[in-house]
Order: C-alpha cells, then sequence, then structure tokens
C-alpha cells in the first residue's frame, strides 16, 4: 500500500508498506489474513496515525479483512467490502 494522508488540503504523512498475506476463496467471497507487515524507507506515519484511516489488516500481523472481487463483462473486476463498491479495476 502506497499513499499519503492528507488533512486540511496538507500532506501529513506517507505510507509505504508491503502487506504479506494468505487466504481463503468462496466463489467471489476472500477471506485474507495478514502474515507480515514490512514498512519502507518512505513511510513517514505511525500505526496510531492510521488506526482511524485503514483496517488493522494493514498494520499488524495476523488480521482478517473480507473481500468480494466480481468479474464484470468488460473483463474487469469490481471490489468491495460488505457490498460497498471501493475499486474498480480494468485489464489495460
Amino acid at each position: 500500500m502506497v499513499g499519503e494522508l492528507h488533512r486540511d488540503n496538507k500532506i501529513i504523512g506517507t505510507i509505504s508498506r508491503n502487506v504479506t498475506f494468505h487466504y481463503i476463496n468462496n466463489d467471489f467471497n476472500y477471506r485474507l489474513t495478514s502474515e507480515s507487515i514490512n514498512t519502507n524507507s518512505m513511510d513517514t506515519l505511525n500505526d496510531d496515525a492510521l488506526k482511524e484511516y485503514v483496517p488493522a489488516f494493514f498494520l499488524q500481523p495476523n488480521q482478517k479483512m473480507s473481500l468480494n472481487i466480481k468479474t464484470i463483462k468488460s473483463g474487469g473486476w469490481i471490489i468491495s467490502t460488505n457490498s460497498v463498491p471501493f475499486l474498480m479495476c480494468n485489464k489495460i
């Protein structure tokens, strides 16, 4: 995960982490469990600053997260949690 945290139109920090995980797939439902979190050198945010913005899955090992990943007609995917879509991915 790579990005910036903004508050009042100002960058307050950068996040740059690699999350190793395993998952169980049941149709289009995926149950992910984080195994390790590797913080990269450009990451300037601590877990306390992030915990109100990102799931614990991205901050600590052995945390669970569920995703629904559905293929759409265009050949892309809709990714959602609890039936709320938050990403649409397309092949380029």
